[in-house]
């Protein structure tokens, strides 16, 4: 006689009850984990802002420069490249920053309150 059926009908129910229940938590925490992982850090967000702006001023500075060298027409392309370079990088900056909004700030909160919503409904309808 192996051991489930030696063991009481109440105790295998309950056996198989906190299995459930355990692999229901280690489902929940394997999930979190995914969703963590694909959140970048705040300091690679920080970094990742910087660098856009700087590589964007430079770029626009760059070609300002080089066009000023080759028309001679010493700062005026090089002030105008620079602002387009500024305004491109704080455009990058905040294209990025609104992104974030939707996968943890405010964008999230609206959506899962959606979802409720949409759960709620359907239950309704049941």
């Amino acid at each position: 006689m192996n051991a489930i059926q030696a063991m009481p009908k109440q105790d295998h129910q309950s056996s198989l009850a906190s299995v459930g229940a355990r692999l229901k938590a280690a489902r929940g925490e394997q999930l979190a984990a995914r969703a963590r992982k694909g959140q970048p850090s705040a300091i690679g967000q920080g970094m990742r802002a910087g660098v856009e702006l700087i590589a964007a001023v430079m770029v626009g500075g760059g070609i300002g420069y080089a066009l000023d060298r080759w028309l001679d027409t010493r700062p005026v392309l090089l002030l105008v490249m620079l602002l387009l370079g500024i305004t491109a990088g704080l455009t990058n900056v905040y294209r990025m920053t609104k992104s974030l909004d939707q996968s943890v700030g405010l964008g999230r909160a609206l959506r899962e309150a959606e979802t409720k919503e949409n759960r709620r409904i359907e239950s309704k309808e049941r």
